[in-house]
């Protein structure tokens, strides 16, 4: 039962949150320390799932999940904020991260301003070094099987 439960509950967070972009909160409710974020390609819930479930995304929000456990963190839609991927609309957004980031000062963000990796070039050694990691993580996982 309890295993439908979950189900249940992630088929209408996808439900709610797919293809919506917006401003969003994670708190750790184990020490009161926060995140604010955004999803500028339209996908809260897969933001969720990056920063919750998979760790990738905050290294400190990624960090504290793993030591407190999960049932310790809510994740919040502050804010739906309707865009598409028109630059001036990704700019409002980024705009409404940065109100948040400096009304709340949140202890997780490392940069104080939001920032966008739409259309980054990441370098040679910056794509070497993450395909080792992902190599890593994939043999170690694995190797568990």
């Amino acid at each position: 039962m309890k295993i439908l439960i979950i189900l249940l509950i992630r088929k209408l967070l996808i439900e709610l949150l797919n293809r919506s972009p917006g401003i969003y909160l994670i708190v750790n409710l184990a020490n009161g320390k926060y995140y604010v974020g955004s999803a500028v390609t339209g996908n809260l819930y897969m933001r969720l799932h990056k920063h919750l479930f998979a760790f990738i995304g905050n290294v400190h929000v990624a960090n504290a999940v793993k030591k407190y456990e999960l049932h310790e963190f809510v994740f919040l839609v502050l804010e739906i904020v309707p865009q598409d991927t028109d630059s001036a609309k990704v700019s409002t957004l980024l705009n409404r991260e940065d109100y948040y980031i400096q009304t709340l000062s949140p202890q997780y963000n490392i940069a104080p301003l939001a920032t966008n990796s739409t259309g980054w070039k990441h370098s040679e050694e910056s794509l070497l070094k993450n395909a080792r990691k992902l190599f890593r993580r994939t043999s170690t996982t694995s190797s568990r099987n």
